[in-house]
């Protein structure tokens, strides 16, 4: 009996192995079918164009040097530019997103989010190969000029698009991700700037949106743009790609949510702009983007961006260029934790942390340009200071100011709002933006640099007071909720 016991004993433990095995495969299988993989590969085929715009937003930096030298042989344009056509080529990105943002917002509800990012990528294909080919600075200003208008047209849609694909629980991360391809673009601008010549530059961006071509086969159209347009079957079998691991009764359930939301907004009148002013959440939604995202400008982030090389190229053995690359690659790693806190913490805390945090950094910045300013002598050993000045910034402006500002208006506005808010929004930011570049070569030929970090440290301050009376919290909330909270 003993040896018989022992023999079934012994015949059953393969069995419960296998058993086991069994389960730990299932367990696996079951968690790569609730995994949501198309809605990240859609997400990652719209964030690349924003690689893009981060890289338009500061081409300047590493070329600027190169066409302001005499030397023929790196200068395209075979003669140094001169300090006029510096500020307008450093203001002409913001300046031409002026007169974008409001019609690339119609134009994305016209022929839908996309088939938008797909002209956008093509635009950008095309301007980077006239880019290539450019001897004459009318040429750059036309560039330029394009690069502004595909840059609004992109911060304008991917947000949109973004939020409308993405659930309640996994928004706010799939914003930060959003986020993090901003300075990834200025990082891969910084590296491969100063090791190409100019011409270069651009051949190796034009791969960026040649991939999003690519990606497009694949990526779907946006579950609100489809319900709004009355297409009931092709919104619920995007739904089913998007939320595959969902069963049909949930899938249901947020078509119908989506059909509600786009059936009492078309019950309303026709919106354009002047509405948003017209009704209380609305406004409400404005003012709160309007202080997180003129509080990123007014920070400086841009300028220090744009013009990284030739503000950090004196003050010491470490050249600009080598400064922006640090700070691209402490963008990244801080956006990317940002990710990971944001449903934690929440937006309103994180802008709260990052305004004082790049305010204070700002201050100091000022106080070392000042004293170099004054007499360089007592800043020849201090090269350490403006590096962990620009860190701390660069870590206080990545955990809120940098990807919170771009995704909260996509969250406030009302949906038959949402695309003319933002743009709204983007259009203010723009006017900001020029203004501060356009001056900022003037200012320091003529006064230094101090006075500018001083204004933007004053401007972090009033805008962390601003956003702790003014911006309300949307973690985890659905755009009913956030919706429902407006309207008290």
């Amino acid at each position: 009996m003993a040896d018989c016991g022992s023999q079934k004993l012994f015949d059953t433990e393969p069995t419960i192995k296998f058993d086991e095995e069994n389960v730990e495969r299932q367990n696996l299988r079951s968690k790569c079918a609730s995994f949501p993989w198309l809605l990240y590969l859609c997400s990652l085929a719209a964030n690349l164009l924003m690689l893009s715009a981060g890289a338009n937003t500061v081409w300047i930096s590493p070329i600027l040097p190169r066409l302001q030298s005499n030397d023929t042989t790196i200068n395209p344009l075979g003669r140094p530019l001169t300090l006029p056509e510096t500020s307008i080529l450093a203001s002409l990105v913001p300046l031409s997103g002026l007169i974008t943002y409001l019609p690339s917002a119609k134009l994305i509800d016209i022929i839908g989010r996309k088939k938008m990012l797909i002209l956008i990528a093509i635009m950008l294909i095309i301007n980077y190969i006239g880019a290539a080919l450019a001897r004459h600075v009318w040429s750059y200003y036309i560039f330029t000029i394009i690069c502004g208008v595909t840059t609004s047209a992109i911060l304008v849609s991917v947000p949109v698009y973004n939020n409308e694909i993405a659930e309640d629980g996994n928004r706010g991360k799939i914003g930060c991700f959003m986020g993090i391809t901003v300075p990834t673009g200025i990082l891969l601008c910084y590296l491969y700037g100063p090791a190409v010549d100019v011409c270069t530059l651009f051949w190796i961006a034009i791969s960026v949106p040649m991939l999003h071509l690519i990606l497009a086969i694949f990526i779907v159209e946006s579950p609100t743009y489809l319900a709004q347009q009355k297409k009931k079957v092709e919104c619920m079998n995007c739904l089913e790609r998007l939320r595959k691991y969902q069963g049909a009764k949930q899938i249901e359930l947020e078509y119908n949510k989506i059909e509600c939301i786009v059936v009492d907004y078309s019950k309303q009148k026709k919106r354009n702009v002047l509405d948003i002013f017209r009704s209380g959440p609305s406004r409400k939604a404005f003012l709160m983007s309007v202080i997180a995202s003129a509080t990123q400008q007014l920070s400086g982030i841009f300028i220090l961006l744009g013009f990284m090389a030739t503000i950090f190229n004196d003050t010491g053995h470490i050249s600009g260029d080598s400064f922006g690359i640090i700070t691209g690659i402490v963008q990244i790693f801080v956006f990317f934790v940002s990710s990971l806190i944001v449903e934690k913490l929440g937006k309103r805390t994180l802008l709260l942390t990052s305004s004082i945090v790049c305010s204070i950094a700002l201050f100091c910045m000022g106080i070392y340009f000042h004293v170099k300013y004054l007499n360089p002598a007592h800043t020849d050993n201090l090269i350490w200071l403006p590096i962990s000045f620009l860190v701390v910034f660069i870590v206080g402006y990545g955990i809120g100011l940098g990807p919170v500002p771009i995704t909260l208006p996509a969250e406030l506005f009302p949906n038959d709002l949402r695309a003319t808010g933002c743009a709204s929004v983007m259009l203010i930011d723009n006017a900001i933006m020029a203004i501060t570049m356009f001056f900022f070569p003037v200012v320091k030929e003529y006064f230094g640099v101090q006075y500018y970090m001083w204004f933007f440290s004053a401007c972090c301050i009033i805008g962390a007071a601003l956003t702790y009376f003014f911006v309300s919290e949307t973690r985890g909330k659905s755009f009913v909720q956030i919706q429902d909270e407006l309207n008290w």
